[in-house]
């Protein structure tokens, strides 16, 4: 039997009506993304309540250095400023990271460097200060551990990636034409030779020289520590102290008690964080430039061979 006109309409009603819905709804889940976007966004760079971002009375300023380390000028820049700002006594480097790129980890080694050519520099390391992370805390005159940290880790690698197998399988013919025969060694479309892996290798060794030349010229070591930290091992915090890898153990507050005894910095003066000024706009401009998303954003050099010093 027919559907009656009427029982048409009213059901061509009731689709319509369910569409609308449908579309109000997937609306209000839109602008509440949109929304949840921009509140992460503000948390993750707006300053917390209470900060003083550009103090002008004496203090001693707390710099953390925390997560993956990448190559970042104005963070460089930054830590560089501090060494002519009379308004800071010193500088206590919190440093929580596995590591990071070795010309990201060189760069804010040197920051600290230089800030120590004016006043102190105290390097206290958190949970984790392994590989770049650790040739940062080297920047400090005085490197202080927790008991239970994750340091060391003295070592170089160049992570490559081949996807010969995988490009045979889709279809994908690489056809390069190249200046020289090792200009391709690094790419994913070439399965190294012998030749090549041992140019790579080469390579690598020569970086972890590089490494391993700032940790024995900054660290007054013996001849087996020396040693037995060539195979890249991470050490805990105590372990860092016995082989003179680091100086003591304890926390920011060991740091201010050094300060206060070898610098005459009284832990009367504030300690305050030292906090870039940043637009707290510039997340969600990322976000809708869709820069935000990039994998070179998070990953660096990560998938183009270039030097890393970090704690897997």
């Amino acid at each position: 039997m027919a559907d009656s006109p009427s029982t048409s309409k009213d059901l061509q009603a009731t689709l319509g009506l369910l569409l609308q819905a449908e579309t109000r709804r997937r609306r209000w889940r839109f602008l509440a993304l949109l929304m949840l976007v921009v509140l992460i966004a503000t948390l993750f760079v707006w300053p917390q309540a209470g900060q003083n971002i550009s103090p002008r009375a004496d203090h001693v300023a707390r710099l953390n250095i925390t997560g993956f380390i990448f190559e970042d000028p104005h963070f460089t820049d930054f830590v560089e400023s501090l060494a002519t700002n009379d308004n800071v006594r010193a500088v206590v480097a919190y440093i929580d990271s596995p590591g990071g790129t070795m010309v990201g980890g060189l760069e804010v080694y040197h920051a600290l460097r230089r800030v120590a050519e004016n006043k102190p520099v105290v390097t206290v390391m958190g949970t984790t200060a392994a590989s770049a992370g650790y040739l940062v805390a080297l920047g400090g005159d005085y490197i202080i551990a927790n008991e239970a940290t994750l340091t060391g880790s003295i070592g170089v690698y160049m992570p490559l990636f081949d996807a010969t197998k995988l490009a045979e399988k889709v279809g994908i013919t690489a056809n390069e034409i190249t200046s020289g025969s090792l200009k391709t060694a690094t790419s994913p479309f070439n399965a190294r030779d012998a030749r090549e892996t041992a140019y790579l290798k080469n390579l690598v060794h020569q970086m972890n020289d590089v490494f391993y030349t700032y940790v024995t010229t900054r660290r007054p070591l013996n001849e087996k520590v020396k040693t037995q930290i060539r195979d890249g091992r991470a050490l805990t915090g105590v372990d860092a102290v016995n082989k003179n890898l680091a100086d003591a153990l304890g926390n920011v507050r060991t740091a201010r008690e050094w300060l206060e005894k070898n610098h005459k910095i009284s832990q009367d003066v504030p300690l305050v964080d030292a906090e870039i000024e940043e637009d707290p706009l510039n997340m969600f401009r990322m976000v809708l430039s869709g820069n935000f998303f990039e994998p070179k954003q998070w990953l660096g050099q990560a998938t183009t061979g270039g030097f890393w010093a970090l704690k897997h």
